[in-house]
């Protein structure tokens, strides 16, 4: 994946850098998928109205929309790749996952905010270090510029809080 090729390369030519992923969308898929799957390259993740459950996104909103993108779950074939990658599916309870904080609007008629949901739910589960904020007036694209602004400031001040550690 280049988005881990990317932080490798920031490691290995910046030494003791602090990196922090941000993502929204399909960038929140990527991301996650990239937090769980390399857990040392990141100090921290952002994940904003993130796709998380890739074996259940067909089953919620729009997500049967996204099965050429993505794949089929229902195809054993599809199914075993999607697996492969799925965030909500690779938590693992003793890994040592960076500090995450999820967000997600109630409004969000494109990615089910279940997503979010079950994600914060397994990492806090396994003893993870996961944040979950809900906005209840946006939706995908977001909300009025006041509550883009306090989103904003919420998650800038998560990066704060864990770079400062």
């Amino acid at each position: 994946m280049d988005f881990i090729a990317v932080a490798e390369d920031l490691r290995r030519k910046l030494g003791d850098v602090k990196i922090v992923a941000h993502g929204r969308s399909n960038g929140g898929l990527l991301v996650a998928a990239s937090a769980i799957m390399r857990p040392d390259l990141f100090n921290a993740a952002v994940i904003g109205y993130p796709v998380l459950d890739m074996l259940r996104f067909d089953k919620l909103y729009i997500g049967r929309a996204w099965v050429p993108e993505y794949g089929d779950p229902s195809n054993s074939e599809d199914r075993e790749y999607l697996l492969k990658y799925s965030p909500y599916h690779n938590i693992r309870p003793r890994e040592k996952y960076p500090p995450m904080y999820i967000y997600t609007g109630l409004n969000d008629d494109r990615v089910h905010p279940a997503h979010a949901f079950k994600f914060h739910a397994k990492l806090r589960e396994y003893g993870h270090q996961s944040y979950l904020r809900v906005e209840r007036s946006s939706g995908h694209i977001g909300s009025t510029p006041e509550v883009l602004a306090e989103e904003t400031a919420d998650y800038i001040g998560f990066i704060y809080m864990v770079l400062n550690k």
